[in-house]
């Protein structure tokens, strides 16, 4: 018996493609992330109460902690409720992360701003 497999002609097409023209894309993302995490951290800080750690050099997540909220679930309901912004809560990613919220700030900007003031009217 002889097989013979490999990956379809499109697929290897659209991993040249990936390859020569990529970078642009690539580059594109990383700077509406950035834009993104400094606008989330700008905004964030407006905030009384909140503990931002140091900003990341890379991701694209704004992690950050509420004064006195010792389950960020619950946080995180809240915030969805009120602001109608929805976070995850730190105990997803770790136990150290346990009293943080993250916020994903891989979006267009205006739809982060959006959501960044939903925020901040209802939690000052």
């Amino acid at each position: 018996q002889y097989i013979n497999s490999g990956t379809a002609a499109p697929i290897q097409a659209g991993a040249v493609a990936a390859i020569r023209q990529g970078e642009p894309l690539v580059e594109e993302i990383r700077q509406r992330i950035r834009t993104g995490l400094d606008l989330a951290y700008d905004r964030l800080a407006e905030i009384p109460g909140i503990i931002l750690p140091a900003k990341p050099r890379g991701g694209m997540y704004a992690f950050f902690a509420m004064e006195g909220e010792s389950d960020a679930r619950l946080a995180c309901a809240k915030i969805l409720e009120t602001a109608r912004v929805g976070l995850a809560p730190g105990h997803l990613f770790g136990s150290s992360a346990t009293a943080f919220l993250r916020m994903c700030v891989c979006r267009e900007r205006k739809d982060i701003a959006t959501a960044l003031d939903r925020m901040v009217a209802a939690m000052n």
